[in-house]
C-alpha cells in the first residue's frame, strides 16, 4: 500500500493523541517517566509505522508490572481511551 501525506498526517495525529493521553495518565514522582514519552512515524516498504513508547529505563515495569508491583498499563489505557471511530 502506498502512503500519502494525508495518511501520514492522520497517523501522526492519532499518535499525538495517544502520547498526550499517556502523559496525562503517567504516575509522577520525579516527572522523568512522564517526560520520557515519544512518538515517531516512518515509511516502510509495506506502508507507515507509528511507534509510541517511553524511554525511562523502568517504563516496562510500570506498564506490565512485576512480582512486586502492580501493572499500571499507562500505554494500554491510553490506547483504550482514544476513540478512533
Amino acid at each position: 500500500m502506498r502512503s500519502t501525506p494525508d495518511m501520514q498526517s492522520a497517523l501522526e495525529e492519532i499518535g499525538d493523541k495517544v502520547k498526550a493521553q499517556a502523559e496525562r495518565l503517567s504516575p509522577v514522582v520525579t516527572g522523568r517517566y512522564r517526560a520520557s514519552w515519544y512518538r515517531t512515524t516512518s515509511a516502510t516498504s509495506t506502508g507507515l509505522r507509528l511507534r509510541i513508547g517511553n524511554r525511562a529505563p523502568y517504563a516496562r515495569y510500570l506498564e506490565f508490572g512485576t512480582s512486586e508491583i502492580q501493572a499500571q498499563r499507562v500505554l494500554g489505557r491510553s490506547l483504550d481511551a482514544i476513540n478512533l471511530a
